[in-house]
């Protein structure tokens, strides 16, 4: 009944609210609310099975040391999840609901963004100019330019909280480099969990173990038989993102060119700077609380750059803009200016959606997108010295491959959406006495060879149907050529009407080919 009822209500609800109907809105909201107490009650009862024996509050003696990594694991503790297990089902169907449209949104978008990229990358592949790093050429300001050269700086750079500790070797200090970067992990409390069972039976057992972890570990998320063994808080140098950290160099140059720091994120010619150093020297008995740090550089050296050049002797991004408008040189290159000193945000508004609250779901994956990859030719890649030809191609290579990555992820999140639709179902069967548990496993089959091939073909329809909008002239010319092709074929082979057209010499195919 939930799964039949709570997420049409919803829909149903929000539709009834927007449209002035509200005797209807407030009797559905009233109805899902009934559900959802009943499905409380549900839990609630599932909880009273608990075995109190096995909720015992955790006691020292109950800790286990593990050899060779020292970490503590407790013997844990085991609740009656089955209940649970369903209403988590019934959210992850409601997930499930969201995340169908947004995986349509996702792969109309990248076809859109596929096509954008392609036309820009074709126009960068014909404006592109190859310049040398050692002069300015004030000519081509604001055009698109390919040149390479050594990079070079006079500042150093160093974390500021290690850089005068005596127990940290080596120094995090780096001459003649672009950038540095610190990776930090605390050893601290980790709780972990295993189902087992299905249906009624499930049961869900907590302990927990000691490990080195990257981010921070909030115990106050634990079982409240676990929490005695919570985290302490963290050090001043792990806050504000100080479990990864990135310096950059105040200046860098190529030659005449000074390179700005928006294009030196994309530099990735990392080189480590020796093992992990601990803070309170027990690298093979560490304690809970215990620090270790590690940090990496990207030297100066060889380096190419694809990029549009500034009036001062930097680099800008070459981006997207409207040439219905252009009619000059000079208009382009102000529309390439005027682009290219937009922010993030402005230029990623006005490759959205026109149509205001109607594209919601395409502008939210519009922007994801933006952030897995902008829409703009802005290339360095440290340590080689190429050309523009070879520049261009690794751009549309890497182009290439991020719009199959986001086709597959686009049907991989369909897939996982019908999964979590029907999974509500798969649980409720489970919960049948003795025949539950097969006849769910059988279902839970079911539904995944028929989501994988349903998903499958959808996912290739949604991605044909965006190919046709966003390529009108190309799939038009495309659909000319097929249409030619079989009117021509109709009428060199036999037909009722003219039986003899098959047996045609090739004077007779040549001699029809020039009257038609």
């Amino acid at each position: 009944l939930i799964n039949t009822f709570v997420a049409p209500g919803f829909s149903v609800g929000a539709l009834a609210l927007q449209c002035k109907m509200r005797g209807v809105a407030v009797l559905l909201s009233s109805a899902c609310a009934v559900i959802f107490a009943a499905a409380d009650e549900f839990e609630a009862g599932a909880l009273a099975e608990t075995d109190e024996a096995k909720l015992r509050p955790l006691l020292l003696d109950d800790l286990d040391v593990k050899a060779p990594l020292r970490s503590l694991r407790s013997n844990g503790v085991t609740k009656s999840t089955g209940g649970e297990s369903f209403l988590n089902s019934l959210m992850g169907m409601l997930v499930g609901w969201l995340l169908l449209p947004f995986s349509f949104a996702l792969l109309m978008v990248n076809e859109q963004n596929h096509a954008r990229m392609g036309s820009l990358i074709s126009q960068a592949k014909a404006s592109v100019k190859e310049t040398p790093s050692k002069e300015l050429d004030h000519q081509l300001d604001w055009e698109l330019v390919s040149t390479s050269g050594v990079t070079t700086t006079s500042s150093s750079i160093s974390d500021p909280d290690f850089v005068g500790n005596d127990n940290v070797e080596p120094k995090p200090r780096v001459e003649n480099s672009v950038k540095l970067k610190r990776l930090l992990e605390i050893y601290q409390n980790v709780e972990k969990n295993k189902k087992d069972g299905e249906g009624s039976n499930e049961r869900t057992t907590y302990w927990v173990e000691q490990e080195w972890c990257s981010s921070f570990v909030d115990s106050d998320g634990f079982q409240p038989e676990n929490r005695g063994q919570s985290n302490p808080s963290l050090p001043g140098f792990a806050k504000d993102d100080g479990f990864d950290k990135t310096w950059y160099a105040d200046k860098v140059d190529m030659g005449a060119y000074h390179i700005p720091k928006t294009l030196l994120e994309s530099v990735d010619n990392w080189e480590g700077m020796g093992d992990w150093c601990y803070l309170e020297g027990r690298k093979d008995a560490p304690r809970v609380g215990d620090v270790r740090i590690k940090w990496s550089k990207c030297p100066c050296g060889p380096t190419s750059v694809v990029a549009l050049q500034d009036d001062c002797g930097s680099f800008k991004p070459y981006r997207i803009i409207s040439r219905l408008c252009v009619c000059s040189k000079s208009a382009e290159i102000e529309a390439l200016r005027n682009a290219a000193n937009l922010s993030d945000e402005d230029y990623e508004k006005t490759l959205d959606c026109p149509i205001p609250f109607v594209c919601c779901l395409c502008d939210l994956a519009s922007r994801l997108l933006h952030t897995l990859g902008k829409a703009e030719v802005y290339y360095i890649r440290a340590g080689v010295m190429q050309g523009a030809a070879e520049s261009m191609n690794e751009i549309e290579g890497r182009e290439g491959c991020m719009a199959w990555c986001c086709r597959l992820t686009g049907w991989i999140l369909m897939f996982a959406s019908v999964m979590m639709i029907a999974n509500p179902l798969v649980k409720l069967i489970q919960f049948i006495p003795f025949i539950g548990p097969f006849f769910a496993s059988l279902l839970h089959m079911a539904v995944f060879l028929v989501a994988f091939v349903m998903t499958l073909l959808l996912s290739a329809v949604v991605i044909g149907i965006a190919y046709v909008l966003v390529r009108p002239l190309l799939t038009f010319s495309l659909a000319g050529i097929v249409c030619s092709v079989f009117v021509l074929g109709s009428k060199l082979l036999p037909h009722p009407d003219n039986p003899g057209a098959g047996d045609m010499d090739m004077t007779g195919v040549v001699t029809k080919l020039k009257l038609l």
